[in-house]
């Protein structure tokens, strides 16, 4: 997408619906709802893949928590949720509670190695973070 505003926040259910054979999707220094992950939970089925939030303020990647893990359990396994912030964020010490309580496990990214490729997980990086959760394997 090409919005650069700040104070513009894409509508990812909406883009899901209108393209839905879209497998990914970057922001990229603008915002998104913040009830996106809710959103695009009530819809019965999407194709995504990865989401990734790149920016540079908390307002691009800060969402409401409440459905995190519940959405990332009903995505198709390998599904990424990446995270990327050029500044030092209030809002990764709140999701990394939810993470931890949801039973994600953790990897620094560094240490990391690909045998996860098809397990669900989070990506975080930003000032000194290098961290993946991945969700629990279903059986």
């Amino acid at each position: 997408m090409g919005n650069t505003s700040d104070h513009y926040n894409l509508n990812l259910a909406h883009l899901v619906k209108f393209f839905p054979q879209l497998e990914s999707i970057r922001v990229s220094n603008c915002g998104a709802s913040e009830t996106w992950v809710t959103d695009l939970l009530k819809l019965n089925q999407n194709r995504l893949t990865k989401v990734e939030f790149w920016g540079h303020s908390d307002a691009v990647v800060w969402f409401a928590l409440d459905n995190l893990i519940s959405f990332l359990s009903k995505q198709q396994p390998g599904f990424e949720l990446v995270l990327r912030e050029n500044a030092t964020s209030v809002f990764y010490p709140l999701l990394k509670v939810v993470l931890q309580n949801g039973g994600l496990r953790h990897v620094d990214r560094r240490q990391e190695t690909n045998e996860n490729h098809n397990v669900t997980r989070v990506k975080i990086s930003g000032v000194g973070v290098y961290e993946t959760w991945y969700l629990p394997e279903q059986s």
